[in-house]
């Protein structure tokens, strides 16, 4: 089995467990590094909930950087990503 593919679902499983737990912050977090294991087209109260964990980080640091030169206000490429595929599932529906 590849090794990198191992890494990722330990990743998925600790973000699954911490999410039971109701540690949401540390469960986007290994949601983020899970990469493509965390399926946004899932759909599951455990999936909505880490996608608006993530909208919500995602507006945070934007709003933080619009407000100035802030260097904490850099956005996590992963958690872009994630906020990305998940416009691009229901972005179409947008203009119905």
């Amino acid at each position: 089995m590849h090794l990198l593919f191992v890494f990722n679902r330990a990743l998925f499983f600790c973000n699954q467990v911490f999410y039971y737990l109701g540690e949401l912050n540390d469960s986007l977090s290994y949601a983020l590094g899970a990469g493509p294991l965390f399926d946004v087209s899932e759909d599951s109260d455990y999936v909505n909930t880490l996608l608006a964990k993530a909208i919500d980080e995602y507006a945070n640091f934007k709003t933080k950087a619009s407000e100035g030169n802030d260097q904490s206000a850099v956005v996590d490429p992963r958690l872009e990503t994630i906020v990305e595929r998940m416009l691009d599932k229901y972005g179409n529906l947008w203009f119905y």
